[in-house]
Parts: C-alpha cells; structure tokens; sequence
C-alpha cells in the first residue's frame, strides 16, 4: 500500500485553496471537503452519534422479535441484485418469525411517499425537516442517524440489522450507532469487499489503494464491534477471520434464487427469432456491465470458437460503462452480427432472455471484490436448469462445486481456456444436460430464498441469545 495517499490529496486541495480564486477555488475546496470527510469517516474511532449525544429519553423497552434493518436501496426504485436480496431477505426474516422494519436512507426513493410495499414488505424512507449541514460525507450519515434513531425508537426494535452500504461502511455506522444508543444487539451484513468494488470509480483520486485498506479496516471494526456478523461468501467470512474477527460470530448467509419465478421454459418464440435469426447455440451473460465482469473476455471467446468453425451467438444483457466498449471489441473482433447487447430488461422479463440460452458465462476478472463475492445471476440461471462456465475465482468455485460438479471453470482472464469449456459443452450434450441438472438440484435444495429463514433465524439467535419466533 502506498502511505498517505488520501491525506496528501486532503493536503493538496488545501494548498490550492489558498493559491487560487474564483471556479479554481471551489473546485479545490470541494476536493479538500471531500478527502476530509472520507477520512473523517474511515477513521476507526468515530462513529456518526453526535447528534444523538444529550437528547433526552426514557429507557427502551425493546420488543422481542422485532428488527429494524437499515438498507442502502430497495425495490421498486432499484432493481439491482443488493434490492431483490434485501426484499428476498426480509421476506426470510418474517417467514422464520420476525417482525420487520425495514429503512432506506434519506435522500432514497425521493417520490414525495413516506414509504412503499412491495409485496408483503413495507420500506419506510427515512425523511428530515431539521436544518443540519448535509452535504459532506460525516454530516449526511449523522443526519442519517439522527433520523433512523427518532424513527426506530417508536417501533421498540430488539435488534438493529444494517447491510453494505454505496461505499461499504456507511450503513453500518449509521446502524451501529443507533444500536448503541438503544442499548440493543446490532448485526452487520457485508455484502461482499466493497472497499475493492469502489476502486474503479475513485481512479482518478489516485488514492484508492489507501482508501481500500481503510474501507476494509472500517468494514472490519464494524464487524469486531457487531454482535454477530453476515457474510455472503465463505471466502468473506474467512477474509473477516484473518483479519480478526471472532469465527464463530460470522455466519453464512448465501444469495439466493426465487424457484416460482426461475424455473426451466421455453423462450418467447417471437423473442428467439428477434436475438437469434440464424438459430444457432447461444451463450451469454446477465449482469451489469462494468469491467470487472470481464465481459471483453466473453467477446474474445467468441470470436475464437469463430475461428475455429464453431460460430456461437453471444447474448448480453444489463447496463453499465462497459456497454460501448464491449460493441466496440465485437467489432474490431469481426464478430459484430454474433453479439448482442440488449441493454436493461425489466426483472419480471429477465427469465425470457435467460431461457434463450444454451450456456451461462461468468467471465469475473480476478480482484479481491470478485475472488469474495457470489453474484445473484449464476443461481437464477441454475434453476432454470442452464449449465454454467465461470472465472476460476474461490467465490464462483463455490457455486460450482470443488470437483466442478455443477458447472465449469476456465483460467480467469483466459479468452482461450473460455472457448475450451465452451466448446466441450456445446460437443458434448449430456455433459451440459448432467451440469444443468445438478445445478438445478442444488439451486432448490440448498439455495432457495427460502432457505434463509433459518439461517438468519441463527443469526439473530446468536446475537440477542435466543429470540423467540
């Protein structure tokens, strides 16, 4: 890690701050006002309670069983795999028992409505009238909790549940905080290493190797001081374990899939003839399109299996900065007619386009981020009974099987290897059939939505010492 990168940037801006005039010195003390709140709230000693601090209370008389989860995002503003695992997730919680209340941060779902359903769960959108600076990192999450705070108590919540937040830490303090102030357990749920996640978007900083070191110490103290600890991966937890965190509070608690609403079809016959005129084998990828889903490797595979005489449709679909270069590559690749990229599907259309393929393709590069997040998509494509080829990543394998059971893997970053498992599953139909049906097996025996319930019935158990259902 290089030292000091965030603070010589801090030290920078303020430097020209005092050396220029005019757009320049806004521009700087923005940058200035940025590099200070981030380090203010990396900062392991604080905690956004300040404007907690001297109000006046009674004692909390908690409910038994009730949970306030504090969530980044949510259906049906976002559609994105953090809100269906969050309504997924809810759902669980209120099937093993539990009295739910879920919240979203101010500034969230700003449609003039105090809350939403969605299904059998209500989200209420934290809201402010009061007159706090907001604007810098520190001062929006001590707003933040300020408001969860006035709006949990009222409920008599035994337990505060808070998950990843757009950086990774923020949800957590904000939750960890108020759980303090209430005097009541606090789970943290760590969505995968968000702290790498965020490198791509901060280039230009040029400080994302030390904001990625303090992002994880964060993420870490948030799991030293939780009560029990929500890891989506085993390579997560084992991550959290080297670094500290007592095993026994981290538990498991796996991305699902819906079975009622991914299940093996036929695709649209008018949809089929739209993507794929020539009819022939379809291979593809369901995911937003940033380059750490390494889509351009895809690309390249494809282009291989043309050379070799074996011509494969390529469907891509989902959104993102990747969207104009992966055309591009297709292009340069002369494989352009065999490519589409269709952009966002609605989500209650998305099974349409996964029944379209013959072979799902997880082409992850290989970043810290993706060695310890499971993605959502592999699952959903399981159920409906597709084979997969994925990145040989420890977070993909464990979707696979250590003995590639469920799937294949092929050398991350390698279009060749790509092509070579691809070709061995379109050459060899019972080898695809034997894949598709295995993974569509576990799928529904071991990673149902459903399953859940349990699980966070476990966690909850370990961190209040016993909630009855």
């Amino acid at each position: 890690m290089a030292e000091g990168e965030l603070f010589q940037a801090r030290e920078t801006a303020t430097r020209a701050v005092s050396i220029t005039g005019g757009a320049d010195e806004r521009k700087w003390v923005k940058r200035e006002s940025r590099a200070s709140g981030l380090i203010t709230i990396l900062d392991s000693c604080w905690l956004p309670d300040r404007l907690l601090k001297g109000l006046a209370r009674e004692p909390l008389e908690p409910i038994d069983g009730r949970v306030v989860g504090f969530f980044k995002s949510s259906l049906p503003e976002s559609q994105a795999g953090y809100a269906i695992r969050t309504q997924q997730t809810l759902q669980a919680q209120q099937s093993a028992g539990f009295e739910v209340h879920p919240f979203t941060p101010i500034g969230f779902g700003d449609t003039g409505r105090d809350s939403e359903t969605v299904g059998n769960v209500t989200y209420a959108r934290l809201r402010t009238t009061r007159e706090f600076p907001t604007g810098s990192a520190p001062g929006d999450l001590e707003t933040n909790t300020l408001a969860l705070y006035e709006s949990a108590r009222p409920v008599r919540p035994s337990l505060i549940h808070a998950a990843s937040g757009f950086i990774g830490p923020e949800m957590g303090l904000v939750g960890l905080s108020v759980a303090k102030d209430l005097g009541i357990p606090f789970v943290y749920e760590m969505r995968g290493v968000l702290s790498e996640t965020w490198g791509y978007r901060g280039a230009r900083l040029q400080v994302q190797r030390q904001m990625s070191w303090l992002r994880w110490q964060q993420e870490v103290r948030l799991a030293r001081e939780a009560d029990a600890v929500v890891a989506l991966s085993a390579g997560i937890r084992s991550e959290l374990s080297r670094s500290g965190v007592d095993r026994e509070k981290v538990f498991v608690v796996p991305n699902g899939v819906d079975v009622d609403v991914f299940s093996p079809r036929v695709a649209p016959p008018a949809l089929r003839r739209a993507i794929n005129p020539q009819d022939l084998p379809v291979v593809g990828y369901v995911s937003n399109l940033s380059r750490r889903e390494g889509h351009l490797v895809l690309i390249s595979a494809i282009a291989e299996l043309k050379r070799q005489g074996l011509p494969v449709r390529c469907l891509i679909v989902g959104d993102g900065p990747m969207q104009t270069g992966i055309v591009r590559s297709a292009r340069s690749l002369g494989i352009d007619e065999l490519v589409s990229v269709v952009g966002p599907v609605p989500h209650e259309e998305i099974s349409d386009y996964y029944a379209l393929l013959d072979i799902f393709v997880v082409p992850r590069e290989d970043d810290r981020a993706a060695r310890y997040t499971t993605p959502l998509k592999p699952y959903e494509a399981m159920a409906m009974s597709i084979p997969i080829v994925v990145s040989d990543l420890p977070a993909l394998r464990e979707i696979v099987g250590a003995e590639q059971e469920r799937g294949l893997t092929f050398h991350t970053g390698n279009a060749s290897s790509l092509a070579a498992q691809l070709r061995q599953l379109l050459e060899n139909p019972s080898l695809a059939a034997r894949l598709a049906e295995e993974g569509g097996r576990w799928v529904r025996e071991e990673r149902q939505w459903a399953h859940n319930g349990d699980r966070y019935r476990e966690v909850f158990d370990f961190a209040f010492g016993g909630m009855p259902a």
